[in-house]
């Protein structure tokens, strides 16, 4: 692995959090190999550097032994299988649950950026007591000034949305976890269990507990990359890590810390290349067909009713008035 630490003079981090720097944890990334060659990619990486972070970084054959590690330290063989069963992004996410359940510390897409406000957010928060650090990524579409947002769970519910899983749902792009934590390690386990049933079903099932997503439904899903989202990305880690929580739960007492789309947005830069997704899904036509399925169709019809209604109006009238 390659390891990377602060070190420049000059570095604007502020005071507090260079007197903490040891009390941050380790940010977990990877990616294909230790050559960033894209200077957006290099610059949001090196901005966990200049906040006082160290950053780990493993490439793909350093994330292959990490999951073979798992694989022994569990004696369950199908990690390891499923494992190779995977796409290269599908791998990426298989990856940071695995590493994080190994190590513990923060995960973050290699680009996704820090800025001092991070710095200060975790030098801040008593690591020892929590067990998880994530973001709801939908936060406006599930609720609006604390009520339940009704347009936006309808809007989701058909399409007019950007593609979600889940509502909430919640951002595995980056999180923090403590070392072991067992609902890790479940999700890791339930993937894998998936991952072999999907590759022997033929790709028509993803098993028992999603028997609701029926072979058409899982194509379509296929063509859209919306099976990443659900096999191993958002969806999955939503159902295991965040729908399990209590309102106990969440909270510094509770040992679970949850933050919403915008304050997520106040300590991080984002890119979001989004690389699971299909050449349909970035076209972006979706959410527009969608809408006007929705929304435009049947305002036309509506339309096309009120114009009907007139002219029969008026030619009833003046057959009448022929008539007198």
């Amino acid at each position: 692995a390659k390891y990377f630490n602060i070190g420049r003079k000059g570095l604007h981090v502020a005071e507090e959090v260079r007197k903490n720097k040891n009390r941050l944890p380790v940010v977990h990334q990877t990616w294909k190999t230790h050559e960033l060659k894209d200077p957006v990619i290099k610059a949001r990486q090196m901005s966990w550097l200049r906040n006082g972070f160290r950053v780990i970084l493993r490439d793909d054959d350093e994330a292959l032994l990490d999951i073979q590690r798992l694989t022994k330290q569990t004696n369950n063989s199908d990690i390891l299988k499923a494992y190779s069963l995977l796409s290269p992004v599908q791998k990426a996410d298989f990856w940071r649950y695995s590493r994080i359940y190994l190590e513990g510390g923060i995960y973050s897409d290699i680009d996704i950026g820090a800025r001092p406000e991070t710095s200060q957010f975790f030098s801040e928060k008593p690591l020892d007591k929590l067990d998880l650090i994530g973001i709801i990524e939908n936060s406006e579409y599930d609720k609006l000034f604390g009520y339940k947002n009704y347009i936006g769970h309808f809007n989701w519910h058909m399409g007019v949305a950007p593609l979600y899983s889940r509502l909430p749902q919640m951002r595995q792009s980056f999180f923090y976890c403590r070392k072991g934590h067992p609902r890790l390690l479940e999700l890791v386990e339930d993937i894998a269990q998936m991952v072999i049933v999907w590759e022997e079903s033929g790709h028509t099932s993803l098993g028992k507990d999603r028997a609701h997503l029926k072979p058409q439904r899982l194509k379509e899903m296929v063509k859209t990359g919306e099976i990443t989202l659900e096999m191993t990305g958002p969806g999955v880690w939503t159902d295991h890590m965040l729908t399990p929580l209590k309102q106990s739960d969440i909270g510094l007492d509770g040992g679970s810390l949850l933050l919403t789309t915008s304050e997520g947005h106040g300590i991080l830069r984002y890119s979001s290349m989004g690389s699971w997704k299909s050449k349909d899904h970035k076209a972006d036509t979706r959410i527009l067909v969608n809408a006007m399925k929705v929304y435009v169709f049947p305002l036309f019809l509506i339309c096309c009713c009120c114009c009907c209604r007139r002219n029969a109006l008026e030619l009833m009238n003046q057959s009448k008035e022929k008539s007198r």
